[in-house]
């Protein structure tokens, strides 16, 4: 019986010991998660910290431009309706060929070239 209880009692003493160092790993392990996501909230913090004053310069920028672009927008508009009507007029004036644009001659055949294209519309006559 006295055996029994002083196994008995080993026994929770190592399971006590395993159960302590168990604890203590995780609790090195929440330490390092923990040093990792105070180092990564720190160097987020450096980064962003000048970002709230960029973002008010970037929007005082975008409305700037927004402002400008109602003012050329009609400009824009009237300018694309005129080019327009210089295509339109244009390609009535000269018959879709369009201003200073000349067909180019056909650029005369090596006589390699020439050769084969003799034998090519020979091959296809003897098929006829």
């Amino acid at each position: 019986m006295l055996m029994a209880v002083v196994v008995l009692n080993f026994s929770l003493a190592l399971f006590g010991l395993y159960a302590a160092w168990w604890v203590w790993q995780l609790g090195q392990g929440l330490r390092q998660v923990a040093d990792t996501l105070t180092h990564a909230e720190r160097q987020t913090s450096r980064t962003l910290q000048g970002a709230p004053v960029a973002i008010a310069q970037g929007q005082t920028t975008i409305e700037q431009l927004r402002l400008q672009l109602r003012r050329v927008g009609p400009q824009v508009q009237r300018l694309r309706q005129a080019i327009a009507l210089v295509s339109l007029a244009q390609s009535l004036w000269f018959g879709g060929r369009g201003v200073g644009f000349r067909r180019r001659a056909k650029a005369k055949a090596t006589p390699k070239q020439a050769r084969q294209l003799q034998a090519y519309r020979g091959h296809s006559k003897s098929r006829d």
